[in-house]
C-alpha cells in the first residue's frame, strides 16, 4: 500500500471530531453510488451518509473492487453547496440530485478519476461466501529455517529454490528430499535462472553467484550492488513492499540483473566479470526481459526501461506515473509489464508506445504476466484478483478473486492456472492466504489449500511464484515451508 494511501487511510479512519453542520445536510442522507470508468473498464463507488442524534452525518466509503465494505470516514459537513468528507469535497447539484467530484489521490495516486454520486436504493453487498473447490494437503514438505519469498524453477527432476535463511536449495522433485543446499550471504529474494549447467542467483549480500547445478559448488561471485541490500522495514512508516528482488537474465554470453541500489547489471556469464551496468533513479527488483537486441526492465523510479542490450545504451524508456515491480513479459513484440499506478501496459517493444492498457481498480499490479496461447494470466494486490487476458487486445477473457493478495506470478498449464495469495493480518480489508488451482478455460477454482494464519505474524500465505513440470506444482511459503501440490495427475499422499 502507498504511502499516499496510508497517509489518506489514516485521515479516514481519524473518527473526525463533530463538525457544525448546515441545515440542508440532513437532507443528503442515504446511500449514494458512482461507477466511474476508465479504458472501458467500471468499477463501483459507494457512499453512504447517516444520520446522527446531534444533526450531523456520519460518512462510510464502499469500493466493492477491492472488497472493502466499511470504511469510515468521520463526520461530513455541508457549506456552501459543497459536501465535505475524508473522501474529498463534492459539489451539490440540487436539480439532479447528485455529488460531483474527484477521487482522492490516496485512492488512485496517478490518474484524475471524477466521479459523479447518484442516490441508490441498496449499495453493492459482500458476497455471502466464496467457493474455491476441494481442499487438498500437499503431497511432500520440505522446511527451510526462515519464510520463502524466492521462487522455485525445476531443472532434470529438481526443484531449486532460495530461502530467506541464505541458502540456495537443491530438492528431488519427487519427494522433496534435500540433495544439497549453498549457503550465501544474504537471503534469496529472487528465483533461480537455470543455464548451461549453472544456476545464476542473486543474494541479499549484494552478490550475484554463479553455482554448478550438479551439486552446488559455487563457480564465482560478484559484487552487483551494496552489501547488505538497503531493504525498508516492514514495521517502519517508510516500508515499500520492496519484498522482491529482480532474478537474473541469461543469454548465450552475458548476465543482466536488476539491484536495489537502482542499477542494471550486466556481467560476463563465464567469469562474473562486468560488461556494462546503467542507473536508475530508483531500486530495480524487476527482472530484465530481452527482445530484438534490447534489455527491458521496470524501476521504482515509475519508468520502464529499453536499453540496448549489448552496449547498455538507453533506447526508451516509458514512465508509469507509479513504481514498477513487475516483471516484463514478451508476446510476439510487445512488452507486458504492470505498475503501482493501477495500469498492466501492453507496450511496443521497439519505441515503448502503448498498445493498450488494462487498469486494476484501486489496486497495484506487482505480479508479473505468464503468457499461453496467447493469453496473460497475471495477479494484483488490494483487488486480489488474478485476471486472464488477452496478449493482443488487453481486454479481460475472466478473473478469479483470491480473497488476498495474489503478488506472485502465476504457473500454469494446459488445463491449470496455480497461484498463491498473501493474507494481511489487521489490514483495512480482509485478506486471506491460500493457493489456489484455477481451471484455465474458465476461471473456476478447481482445488485450494488452507493456510493458517498465526497470531503472531502479520502475513501469511504466498509471494512466492510458483513452478510446475505438469505432474505437481511447487511453491515457498512464508511459513518457511517448501510444498508441492498434486495437479490432478498425482493423489496426496
Amino acid at each position: 500500500m502507498s504511502a499516499d494511501r496510508k497517509a489518506w487511510l489514516g485521515l479516514a479512519l481519524l473518527a473526525c471530531s463533530p463538525l457544525t453542520a448546515g441545515a440542508d445536510l440532513q437532507d443528503l442522507a442515504g446511500a449514494w453510488a458512482a461507477y466511474p470508468e476508465v479504458d472501458g473498464r467500471r468499477a463501483t463507488v459507494g457512499l453512504k451518509l447517516d444520520g446522527n442524534e446531534n444533526g450531523t452525518l456520519t460518512a462510510t466509503l464502499v469500493l466493492p473492487p477491492i472488497d472493502a465494505w466499511n470504511i469510515p470516514l468521520g463526520e461530513a459537513r455541508f457549506e456552501n453547496g459543497r459536501l465535505m468528507t475524508a473522501l474529498g469535497e463534492f459539489a451539490y447539484d440540487d436539480t439532479k440530485d447528485t455529488l460531483t467530484g474527484d477521487l482522492p489521490a490516496g485512492l488512485v495516486p496517478v490518474h484524475r478519476i471524477p466521479i459523479v454520486l447518484s442516490r441508490t436504493e441498496r449499495l453493492a453487498q459482500p458476497p455471502e461466501s466464496r467457493k474455491f473447490g476441494e481442499l487438498v494437503t500437499p503431497v511432500w514438505t520440505f522446511r527451510t529455517g526462515a519464510p520463502v519469498y524466492g521462487s522455485p524453477v525445476i531443472g532434470k527432476g529438481t526443484v531449486y529454490l532460495g530461502s530467506d535463511d541464505g541458502y540456495l536449495y537443491s530438492l528431488e522433485s519427487g519427494t522433496g528430499d534435500l540433495q544439497w543446499k549453498t549457503a550465501t550471504g544474504g537471503p534469496i529474494r529472487a528465483r533461480p535462472t537455470l543455464g548451461g549447467g549453472r544456476i545464476f542467483v542473486p543474494s541479499d549480500d549484494g552478490r550475484l553467484y554463479c553455482l554448478d547445478q550438479a551439486d552446488g559448488k559455487i563457480i564465482w561471485t560478484t559484487l552487483t550492488g551494496t552489501s547488505p541490500v538497503p531493504r525498508s522495514d516492514p514495521e517502519s512508516e517508510g516500508y515499500r513492499y520492496d519484498h522482491f528482488s529482480s532474478a537474473a537474465r541469461v543469454n548465450d554470453e552475458r548476465v543482466f540483473v536488476g539491484t536495489l541500489d537502482g542499477d542494471l547489471v550486466v556481467l560476463d556469464r563465464e567469469t562474473g566479470e562486468e560488461n556494462w551496468r546503467f542507473k536508475t533513479g530508483d531500486a530495480v527488483v524487476s527482472t530484465p526481459a530481452l527482445v530484438g537486441g534490447k534489455a527491458v526492465f521496470g524501476s521504482f523510479d515509475n519508468h520502464v526501461y529499453a536499453l540496448d542490450a549489448e552496449t547498455g545504451k538507453l533506447v526508451w524508456r516509458f514512465d508509469t506515473g507509479a513504481p514498477v515491480v513487475s516483471s516484463p513479459t514478451i508476446h510476439d513484440d510487445r512488452v507486458i509489464i504492470g505498475s503501482r499506478s493501477y495500469d498492466l501496459y501492453g507496450l511496443q517493444a521497439a519505441d515503448g508506445s502503448v498498445d493498450w492498457r488494462f487498469y486494476y481498480w484501486f489496486s497495484w499490479v506487482e505480479s508479473s504476466a505468464t503468457l499461453k496461447d496467447g493469453i496473460a494470466y497475471v495477479g494484483s494486490s488490494d483487488s486480489g484478483m488474478v485476471f486472464a487476458i488477452d496478449a493482443v487486445t488487453g481486454r479481460e477473457v475472466w478473473s478469479f478473486d483470491t480473497a488476498g493478495s495474489p503478488w506472485g506470478s502465476p504457473a500454469v498449464t494446459d488445463n491449470r492456472v496455480y497461484i498463491g495469495s498473501v493474507g494481511v493480518r489487521g489490514y483495512f480489508i480482509p485478506h486471506e492466504p491460500g493457493f489456489y488451482a484455477i481451471d484455465r478455460a474458465t476461471g473456476e477454482p478447481v482445488w485450494w489449500y488452507r493456510v493458517e494464519h498465526p497470531e503472531s505474524r502479520t502475513t501469511a500465505g504466498f509471494v512466492s511464484s510458483p513452478a510446475t513440470d505438469g505432474k505437481r506444482v511447487y511453491v515457498g511459503g512464508l511459513d518457511g515451508m517448501v510444498y508441492a501440490f498434486p495437479t490432478g495427475v498425482e493423489k496426496p499422499r
